[in-house]
């Protein structure tokens, strides 16, 4: 079902990067960390963000880029223990 639909997405096989905003973000900003927004990925469906990070190394710039797992935290306050 809603698996199937991302299914000729998944073969990442041959994949530009190179024209993803992040990656993009990364190459002009060297050194600075580029935090997506939360999405749902294609090969599980879950949430997650990407990092990327330009650095030069040896007069040559690599970029880094991973995947996490996003999951929303709540933040507000439980005072729930506490006496009125």
């Amino acid at each position: 079902a809603e698996r199937d639909a991302f299914a000729p997405l998944r073969d990442t096989t041959g994949a530009r990067w190179s024209r993803r905003p992040y990656f993009r973000r990364a190459l002009t900003d060297v050194g600075v960390v580029q935090v997506t927004r939360p999405y749902r990925t294609m090969k599980s469906l879950s949430m997650c963000i990407t990092l990327s990070v330009s650095v030069e190394r040896h007069g040559q710039r690599l970029i880094i880029c991973g995947d996490m797992e996003w999951t929303p935290v709540d933040v507000r306050p439980d005072f729930s223990d506490t006496v009125s």
